[in-house]
């Protein structure tokens, strides 16, 4: 390829952020030190069920926050669908939203 069509397809490529695997539990978790957050968290400790999640993280304790995580994850209600829809003269609207 010449140097002006790799120039162009450049202009269209899009950074990738980095892998997920980057992100450390420190970095999702948080840090609790000397009773507060040294490492800023990812999470909303304060939404229901979390609390164990919490509790380990505080206790440096990063696998069982973990298994706390996921815990309160298959706890949750499952979410069929976000929006709920009604089929209307072979249209489908979402309900709520003006047709």
């Amino acid at each position: 390829m010449s140097d002006s069509v790799w120039r162009l397809a450049a202009a269209f490529l899009v950074p990738v952020p980095p892998a997920a695997a980057a992100l450390s539990d420190l970095g999702f978790f948080g840090r609790w030190s000397a009773g507060a957050w040294a490492v800023g968290l990812r999470l909303n400790y304060a939404l229901a069920g979390l609390k164990p999640t919490e509790s380990a993280v505080k206790a440096g304790d990063y696998a069982l926050a973990e298994q706390r995580l996921l815990e309160c994850y298959r706890a949750c209600p499952t979410i069929e669908t976000a929006v709920p829809f009604q089929r209307t003269d072979a249209l489908i609207y979402a309900a709520g939203v003006g047709a």
